[in-house]
């Protein structure tokens, strides 16, 4: 996207502002994921880099930065929860809806921490979610708790069946 100082097609703003991106205009690698996912996923340097992302997108910009999803359809929580990042209690304050996001495999992020035995986010996903979230099926019709006891996850079955 090009800068246009006069305010014109270009996404320019008048008296030369500078225009924010959209989520979609973020640069993004050959998995298709951008800075957005990078921050979600690196606990050491990633709260600073998402929140100067959300500033730079305005308050009106976060919510389309929160459901911002990479080529495998997987948004910022279910990249948080799958590099069992500090930030899953974060995301799930700044956006209740991204529980029940699904990536191209139809797991919501509770199946991913099911999948991978990350029972504090985990616990969190389920602190955050509905009942619904306990019974969201993938793909294959496997729920979380299912998913869990086919990979050989008994402790993380136990957790979902509290």
């Amino acid at each position: 996207m090009s800068e246009d100082k006069e305010g014109g097609e270009e996404g320019g703003k008048a008296g030369g502002e500078v225009p924010s991106f959209a989520p979609c205009d973020l640069p993004r690698d050959k998995h298709g994921a951008s800075p957005l996912h990078w921050a979600a996923a690196n606990a050491a340097q990633g709260a600073e880099a998402l929140q100067l992302l959300f500033s730079a997108h305005g308050e009106s910009g976060v919510q389309s930065l929160l459901e911002h999803t990479d080529a495998a359809g997987q948004n910022l929580l279910h990249v948080a929860v799958r590099q069992e990042s500090n930030h899953v209690r974060a995301l799930l304050d700044a956006c209740r809806a991204m529980v029940a996001g699904r990536d191209e495999e139809g797991h919501t992020p509770l199946h991913v921490a099911a999948k991978f035995g990350f029972e504090h986010a985990c616990a969190a996903l389920m602190e955050a979610g509905d009942a619904q979230l306990l019974s969201a099926t993938d793909r294959q019709g496997l729920t979380a708790f299912d998913l869990a006891v086919y990979v050989g996850r008994m402790d993380m079955a136990a957790v979902l069946r509290g």
